[in-house]
């Protein structure tokens, strides 16, 4: 097997926090990764 299933560390057992990278570097939130494409569902007509 590969992958990180097979490299011998333990899943998260709980989502890490958010962070304020995005926002921090664009001025802007982040998006969700629903939104995105579906911001830009135009482009991959």
């Amino acid at each position: 097997m590969s992958g990180p299933e097979s490299d011998g560390t333990e899943p998260t057992p709980s989502p890490q926090p958010a962070t304020t990278t995005v926002q921090d570097i664009t001025g802007h939130p982040a998006r969700s990764f629903h939104t995105w494409p579906t911001d830009h569902a135009t482009l991959f007509r």
